[in-house]
């Protein structure tokens, strides 16, 4: 048996369990243990990045670093290895003719109330609004945003519920979004490689 088909009739028995399971106490007496087991270490730099094609290198980089406040981990030959500045997360984008439209970013946020404002601030077009992803009685909201080069960046994350919450949340929204909507305080340095 090759590959594909042993790959094929590990996720046809997912797809079957997954059928079956109905709650948490199904997920652990249904679900299949994996065929092998994990095979890897981390290494000290990153542990893992997605790399996608942008048409627009020099808008992309200067929408993740400037505008989202990523920090850049290395860049070389029209590559840049970008890290969110906990280094939590990377991912890298290179000079291409045309943008990946089939990646979409996801971003779990702790403030997305505050984010959305403090990103509509900075001028970054919004794809979707804030949204109650499921029903405004649920917490999970959502939005999605555009890159330069039209790639969507979908950004998740809580907020409290109810009429109170909703004014609590608009009014400490409006207090932080001054400091987290500033404009750079420097201008971008260039450099030329010589």
């Amino acid at each position: 048996m090759g590959i594909t088909a042993t790959c094929t009739a590990f996720g046809r028995r997912r797809l079957k369990a997954l059928k079956q399971i109905k709650s948490r106490a199904d997920w652990e007496k249904l679900w299949p243990a994996p065929g092998h087991a994990y095979a890897f270490t981390w290494g000290d730099c990153w542990k893992a990045v997605t790399e996608f094609g942008v048409s627009n290198f020099p808008a992309e980089l200067g929408f993740y670093l400037d505008i989202l406040g990523m920090k850049v981990n290395a860049m070389w030959d029209g590559h840049a290895m970008i890290m969110t500045p906990d280094g939590e997360f990377a991912f890298t984008i290179y000079a291409a003719k045309r943008t990946a439209a089939e990646l979409n970013l996801q971003f779990m946020l702790g403030n997305i109330a505050v984010a959305a404002v403090a990103l509509k601030r900075r001028g970054v077009r919004f794809a979707q609004e804030l949204k109650a992803e499921w029903g405004d009685q649920h917490p999970m909201r959502t939005c999605k945003l555009r890159t330069p080069s039209g790639m969507i960046i979908t950004l998740w994350g809580m907020v409290e519920v109810g009429k109170k919450a909703a004014k609590k949340a608009a009014k400490k929204a409006a207090k932080k979004v001054k400091k987290v909507a500033a404009k750079p305080k420097r201008k971008p340095v260039v450099r030329s490689r010589r």
